[in-house]
This record gives structure tokens, sequence and C-alpha cells, in this order.
């Protein structure tokens, strides 16, 4: 789910601007978190192998860790 798909759930619902505001706050910090967490294994590969393999380590990651959209 987007950000944009939330919020135009949460209007649906009728609740109020302040929890919308309250959940897109938390949708960002969470997105922060999961760009974090990616950096530092990023980080971590890149030390323990040379460049090629970082990145496809990297890239395993995110297909272990992340759901795309669509998926249950």
């Amino acid at each position: 789910m987007t950000k944009e798909d939330m919020i135009q759930v949460l209007r649906s619902v009728g609740v109020n601007e302040n929890t919308v505001t309250a959940m897109s706050n938390a949708f960002d910090m969470g997105a922060e978190y999961m760009r974090e967490k990616c950096a530092m294994v990023c980080d971590q590969e890149a030390d323990d192998e040379d460049e090629d393999d970082a990145w496809r380590g990297c890239a395993r990651f995110l297909a272990n860790n992340i759901r795309f959209r669509g998926e249950a």
C-alpha cells in the first residue's frame, strides 16, 4: 500500500485530519527505518565482499525482506 492509498482509505472511512497526519507520520517513519536498514545491510555487504558481490547481497536482502504491492 502506498502512502497515498492509505490516506485515501483513512479519509474514506471518515477519520479526522489529526489521525491522517499521525498515520502519515508513522508511514514515513517506517519507510525511513527500511531505508536505513537497507543501507546498513548494503554497507555490511560492501565491507565483506567486492563491489559486485555487495550489490548482489543487497538485492538478495531486498528480495527476501520486502513484500511488493499485491503480494499477500
